[in-house]
């Protein structure tokens, strides 16, 4: 597939600023290099921007353009290295086996049917509810 010239000035802008909103070097090191105490082991392509939205994020940028990877909104409080990289330890595929995998992927596909089951009970229910109303309405 090829990639336009709008799409690759768009990636390279993308790339701009993430470069640019890059914060906390001890946290990019950390992000980069691995931390041993948490079992992160580095990943030399990640960026940890802090955004004008308030939300703390980490960019994959192998590719030449980021891809969003994490976020956090910000709570006023400075970022934690530790649990950052033990919860980037938790999520590195290359320490999982297929089966974690497979077994995480069913999880969040079950979890997202299960939204939607919620939201189309509560959607019949609210009708219900309105024609029971009327119902009661008409009869008296």
């Amino acid at each position: 597939m090829d990639v336009t010239q709008e799409d690759s000035g768009k990636a390279q802008r993308l790339a701009e600023q993430v470069a640019n909103r890059a914060v906390g070097e001890h946290l990019q090191r950390r992000i980069r290099e691995g931390d041993p105490e948490t079992g992160w082991l580095g990943d030399p392509f990640l960026v940890l921007t802090y955004d004008p939205d308030d939300y703390w994020r980490i960019w994959d940028t192998v590719n030449g353009r980021p891809d969003l990877v994490a976020q956090k909104k910000a709570d006023g409080s400075e970022l934690n290295a530790k649990a950052l990289t033990a919860g980037l330890a938790k999520a590195d595929l290359r320490r999982q086996s297929v089966g974690e995998i497979l077994d995480r992927t069913v999880k969040h596909n079950e979890y997202i049917n299960e939204q939607a089951d919620k939201a189309q009970r509560d959607k019949i229910a609210e009708q219900a509810d309105r024609v029971a109303f009327e119902l009661r309405k008409d009869i008296g």
